[in-house]
């Protein structure tokens, strides 16, 4: 039985061509053509709007801290519209902003322990110090212990960060209390 199955066995039949539809010829060309093309419009597209978008930046007012501070708090003016654990999250965000960019202390990552060390190396008078102190440690336990708060504290407390941005700026000398926005080319 093993010769028989032997000679049943023949070579594998030679490729057949398929007919030529005439398509072949130009199909794959355009279709490569259009693809570049879309490529090339895409990638000019993408250029023309970032170069548009690098000129509007060029132009941009550059605030001093002082001013980026004021423009915050008149946004948290307002004190009704915020609970309380929001608007002290953003409150002491605010002066955590200001120090950074005022003292470049990276008050923002740190935590308030940790910040109370370099307060006392801030070039401020005592009362300052202490006011800023007191503004981070009381607004703690609201954020982090949900402590209940009342819209009058919330406006104090508003006016005390606002009163630290003044006094700082007055610091400055009576021409940075009136500075207006610079406009600053961006490299």
């Amino acid at each position: 039985m093993p010769e028989k199955s032997l000679q049943d066995i023949h070579d594998i039949k030679p490729p057949v061509p398929l007919p030529a539809f005439g398509a072949e010829e130009w199909l794959y060309p355009l279709l490569m053509g259009l693809a570049l093309i879309g490529l090339i419009t895409g990638l000019i597209l993408f250029l023309r709007r970032r170069r548009r978008k690098g000129a509007q930046d060029l132009q941009m007012p550059l605030l001093s801290p002082e001013e980026r501070a004021d423009r915050a708090l008149d946004e948290l003016r307002e004190v009704e519209r915020f609970r309380g654990k929001e608007f002290y999250f953003r409150l002491t965000m605010i002066l955590r902003e200001y120090i950074r960019g005022k003292y470049s202390i990276n008050a923002p990552e740190m935590t308030t322990e940790e910040l109370l060390p370099h307060l006392k190396r801030l070039p401020l008078d005592e009362k300052s110090q202490q006011e800023i102190r007191k503004m981070l440690l009381d607004a703690d336990p609201v954020k982090f212990a949900d402590q209940g708060t009342t819209e009058n504290r919330m406006r104090r407390d508003h006016g005390r960060v606002r009163e630290l941005v003044h006094d700082s700026r007055e610091d400055l000398g009576p021409e940075a209390a009136e500075a207006k926005p610079r406009l600053v080319q961006k490299a």
